[in-house]
């Protein structure tokens, strides 16, 4: 069995230069539900790249998973590395990583070894335990801005609320929210408050300007 399959890609239209987006699913789950989501909220002025991860079984219709973040880490290169090349468009300086569940914890760890790619976080449902102040302080040193975490069940919500001060203390912008009865889910009504904060995850990144200002039309 292959240990990943090719990533999903949504291009937005234009000739210009445009950063790129990184949607993260959880396991069992699947890229397609990802980039539905997120393709029509920032399609039109990012890349949306949306990683596959590895079949859980040979059923035709499985969910994937990612086996661990170093299979993570190979797979996201292998699928930015594709970008850069098939796409001379897609601006991968400081990317933004949005993750859920699973993605969000494999994405967390990968993004602490990597600030200068992926600079602004979006996690939901997981990776708020990934962080102590050395670590937040690492990220920040080497790019990373910001980080938004969005949880819908009060697990995640108490764990994210421990990290906020290391995150913070590390010199990184930081936001917590908790969709109270959310449940663990990307979308919905923790899907919603996820993109309410994007307007403020991406706010002093000129690039992500001409998304922001068609959002405020």
């Amino acid at each position: 069995m292959a240990e990943h399959r090719a990533a999903l890609l949504s291009v937005p239209p234009g000739q210009g230069r445009a950063p790129v987006w990184i949607a993260l699913h959880g396991a069992g789950d699947r890229a397609e539900d990802h980039c539905a989501f997120w393709t029509p909220i920032l399609g039109r002025h990012a890349f949306v790249l949306c990683p596959r991860g590895t079949p859980m079984t040979r059923a035709p219709d499985t969910g994937f998973f990612f086996r661990d973040h170093h299979a993570l880490g190979r797979e996201l290169q292998a699928a930015v590395a594709a970008l850069e090349q098939a796409e001379p468009r897609a601006d991968t300086r400081g990317m933004v990583l949005s993750g859920y569940s699973q993605g969000g914890i494999m994405g967390a760890l990968h993004a602490h070894l990597h600030p200068d790619q992926f600079s602004r976080l979006l996690l939901i449902e997981g990776g708020f335990a990934e962080w102590d102040v050395p670590t937040a302080t690492h990220f920040y040193a080497g790019g990373g801005k910001r980080v938004a975490i969005v949880c819908g069940i009060a697990h995640c919500a108490q764990g994210a609320a421990k990290s906020r001060h290391p995150i913070a203390k590390g010199g990184l912008g930081v936001s917590v929210s908790h969709v109270h009865g959310g449940g663990h889910r990307f979308d919905g009504r923790v899907g919603a408050r996820a993109v309410e904060l994007l307007p403020w995850l991406v706010e002093d990144d000129p690039r992500w300007n001409p998304w922001r200002s068609a959002l405020a039309q």
